[in-house]
């Protein structure tokens, strides 16, 4: 299975706090225990985060959470991945995302 996860709020410092850390510890954790499933990782450019394991991969984009952009071209960005499963990490999904997916609130 191909499963994305919106990690452009990784780390408490760019998350603002509580959503960054669930960013950040989901990942990790995704890293430790899952290693038969492939992970695409959408991040924003000016990240340094390490990817946890080889079944990870990143994505990077210049769109900005809570945007115009974001609503516009995120869904096409998540659906050209074809992945199997598209998980949000808050309530804010892009508008036309066709890729089956879930949110955490």
């Amino acid at each position: 299975m191909q499963v994305g996860i919106d990690a452009r709020m990784f780390g408490p410092a760019v998350g603002g706090g509580g959503l960054g850390r669930y960013v950040e510890e989901l990942v990790r954790g995704l890293g430790t225990q899952s290693h038969k499933h492939r992970f695409v990782l959408f991040q924003k450019s000016d990240s340094d985060f390490q990817l946890p394991a080889s079944n990870f991969r990143t994505l990077v984009t210049k769109v900005h959470w809570y945007t115009l952009k974001e609503q516009l071209t995120m869904g096409r960005l998540i659906d050209r991945e074809r992945l199997d499963l598209g998980p949000f990490t808050q309530w804010n999904v892009p508008l036309y995302v066709k890729t089956p997916f879930v949110v955490s609130i």
